[in-house]
């Protein structure tokens, strides 16, 4: 992979959201191991906070992962 600013801008922030949804684990608010069941998401998340030229990522991400929960939730109904 080429190295560009936009690529080190979505790693960096793919970090970021890799460690809030390791909070997230911890404190209960995720269940365990949505990490590994969810990271390639986190992963294009983060290229599209970058894309969007979002500046919060925190409340992306809750919006994120509250859109996640509301279809998984959705899906067994």
């Amino acid at each position: 992979m080429k190295s560009t600013s936009r690529n080190k801008e979505v790693v960096m922030n793919a970090m970021e959201l890799a460690r809030m949804t390791g909070i997230m684990e911890t404190l209960g608010n995720l269940p365990d191991g949505f990490f590994q069941e969810h990271k390639e998401e986190l992963l294009c998340m983060a290229e599209e906070f970058v894309i969007q030229e979002r500046k919060d990522l925190v409340v992306f991400f809750e919006k994120k992962i509250a859109t996640l929960k509301q279809e998984k939730f959705s899906s067994y109904q």
